[in-house]
């Protein structure tokens, strides 16, 4: 007899009874018990009413919850009342308490009856909990609750474990009013939220309470902006100063860098280095396409400024180097910063058979 299966064909096992014993990756069943692991998470009981299944309704570990239990629920046909009788089950019940005994920690239970009775409170409880939440709730409920089926499915456990010496008639009764006086009070009190929501004087503060949140909201992020164009506006002024201040990446509103004389480079407040002769000698080439009013692209010439390439030149002398795109105002103040602002305008490119022979134009 072959014992050694899958995970789900493990369940689909265990939930025909056609042997007592299997296992499959980290689960195991052992007669009308399956495990997780070493936690049994379904069990079949057999009362006079017939053949029920159990199945724990806890969280367990994630392989627990997103593997183990699933193919339990899908091996029991997931509720499918034919699925039920196929197996030849009189009905599948999720419950806190699956099997008598187990570990401590799992808040064990040492009997048939505490568990069943666990089972019962935890079911009513669960009723209770679910109408509590609605009457707590901002908006009308979807689900329409019904307190005589509410109370009818948790009557269909106890009957099938005890009847009415496990749930007294009585007991159902008071619950079933319980239910129907706290359903009462949520269609009441969504009633006077409706009407207090469709009042125009409602309306009116609602859409004032919403303006004043939005204006509040708009002015905080205007206040935060402004502080951040000072800030950004002081650093930047240290930088341009000299102080080693973390000024990398910061621009102005154009996108162009800031430049400052550092020794005998010329650095930008992206964190580049350049020497000066070379900023010098790109200067007198965007010089002359501003004047001739001509672009520039890097092709079969090239324009080398320090450990970097000029890549485009716009006809406005704006230019692109790697990661920097500098407008000509930005050129402007780096001129004037370096006293080259009067230099002459000339063609500094240098052409591959200029590289290759290692010599360039001034």
């Amino acid at each position: 007899m072959k014992t050694v299966f899958t995970t789900e064909q493990a369940a689909h096992v265990w939930a025909q009874r056609t042997q007592e014993v299997g296992r499959g990756s980290n689960t195991s069943f052992s007669g009308a018990r399956f495990y997780s692991y070493q936690t049994p998470i379904a069990e079949f009981h057999t009362t006079a009413r017939g053949v029920f299944a159990l199945v724990s309704s806890r969280s367990f570990s994630m392989t627990t919850n997103g593997r183990h239990l699933p193919a339990v629920r899908h091996a029991l046909g997931y509720g499918s009342k034919e699925s039920h009788k196929a197996l030849g089950l009189a009905g599948v019940f999720f419950v806190p308490f699956t099997s008598v005994g187990g570990f401590p920690y799992l808040n064990r239970v040492d009997s048939l009856e505490e568990l069943h009775a666990a089972n019962l409170a935890s079911m009513i409880a669960a009723a209770r909990g679910t109408l509590a939440t609605c009457l707590r709730a901002q908006s009308r409920p979807w689900t329409v609750y019904d307190p005589a089926e509410m109370v009818a499915s948790i009557a269909e456990y106890a009957d099938a474990f005890g009847g009415v010496k496990l749930w007294k008639r009585r007991d159902r009764n008071a619950l079933t009013r319980e239910l129907a006086a706290t359903l009462e009070k949520i269609t009441a009190r969504f009633d006077r939220l409706d009407a207090k929501r469709n009042d125009p004087k409602e309306q009116a503060k609602l859409a004032h309470a919403r303006a004043t949140r939005a204006a509040r909201f708009e002015a905080k992020a205007e206040r935060e902006r402004i502080a951040a164009v000072q800030k950004a506006a002081e650093q930047t002024a240290r930088w341009l100063a000299g102080e080693s201040t973390y000024n990398h990446a910061r621009t102005d509103e154009t996108g162009s860098a800031y430049f400052r004389v550092n020794g005998t480079e010329l650095e930008s407040s992206m964190g580049a280095r350049v020497p000066i002769a070379d900023a010098v000698r790109v200067f007198r080439f965007l010089k002359l396409c501003r004047e001739n009013g001509r672009s520039w692209h890097a092709n079969g010439s090239r324009l080398p400024v320090g450990s970097f390439q000029v890549s485009e030149i716009h006809a406005d002398g704006s230019f692109v180097a790697g990661c920097h795109s500098v407008k000509w105002h930005a050129v402007e103040a780096a001129a004037a910063l370096l006293g080259i602002s009067d230099e002459v305008a000339a063609d500094t490119t240098i052409t591959r058979a200029e590289v290759l022979a290692g010599t360039s134009r001034n």
